[in-house]
């Protein structure tokens, strides 16, 4: 199902930041994938294709919105891994100083 190729792909990330109404979209699919697991407990044949047409639509329509929201959690993917190669570049770079220094100050030159 394209849903769950959605949250995997975007499970690192807090999607609700950028689709804010995330955690109701989620909750209507698992109801309509509930639906579908279960259509024992329908009356007729009729009445259940009427409500699966309807939860299909409730599906694709709130798999769209996710899906056109997929270009601004790129982004914020990218950001969040360039933030963290930042921080271990400044870590890396802290430490060969601090190295350096206490080098200087253990050996000196003079």
């Amino acid at each position: 199902m394209e849903y769950r190729k959605f949250k995997d792909d975007y499970r690192n990330v807090i999607v609700a930041d950028i689709v804010s109404d995330y955690s109701e979209i989620a909750r209507q699919i698992e109801e309509a994938r509930k639906f579908a697991c279960n259509n024992n407990q329908s009356k007729t044949r009729g009445d259940y294709y009427m409500a699966g047409r309807d939860h299909l639509k409730t599906i694709t329509t709130n798999v769209a919105k996710l899906n056109a929201c997929r270009d601004e959690l790129n982004k914020r993917i990218s950001q969040e891994r360039r933030n963290a190669l930042l921080v271990v570049i400044g870590t890396i770079i802290g430490a060969v100083g601090a190295i350096t220094a206490l080098v200087a100050y253990l050996w000196p030159t003079g």
